[in-house]
Formats: structure tokens, C-alpha cells, sequence
């Protein structure tokens, strides 16, 4: 986001100054904008992936849960 902020504030100074025209000015807020998307997409990526590894692993203790009920089952009918 610290990208966004800069390009906002960069087109901003440009604008006070006199130093850009309207392209040029549309031109900044739209790459700050397109980083902002960036940025965004980054984030809800690694999001996913973290919510990836934590339903594998719920998963996979699930299983062994699974597995011990079934384990502990046999062996009391067993006794």
C-alpha cells in the first residue's frame, strides 16, 4: 500500500506545482491504482495459501484422530 500512497502523493505535489498535465496526471493515478490491485492480489494469495496448509493439516489430524478412535475401538472389544 506504501506504493499507492507515494504515486497518490507524487500526482498530488504535480499537480499543486503546475508541473503535469491531465495525461500525465491520469497516468499516475492509474499505475497507483493498478499497484494498489497488486498489492491486493499478493496479499489474498498468500491468504489462500496460508488457508491451504491449514486444511491439509486439519486434515491430516483429523485422520490420525480417525485412527486412534478406531485403534482404542478394537482394542476394547478385543478385552
Amino acid at each position: 500500500m506504501d506504493d499507492l500512497k507515494e504515486v497518490e502523493e507524487r500526482a498530488r505535489l504535480a499537480i499543486l506545482q503546475g508541473k503535469e498535465d491531465t495525461s500525465q496526471m491520469v497516468s499516475r493515478l492509474v499505475k497507483g491504482i493498478w499497484l494498489g490491485i497488486e498489492e491486493q492480489e499478493s496479499e489474498l494469495k498468500k491468504a489462500k495459501s496460508e488457508q491451504e496448509k491449514n486444511l491439509a493439516r486439519a486434515k491430516t489430524d483429523a485422520l490420525k484422530e480417525v485412527k486412534q478412535l478406531t485403534l482404542i475401538t478394537l482394542w476394547q472389544s478385543a478385552s
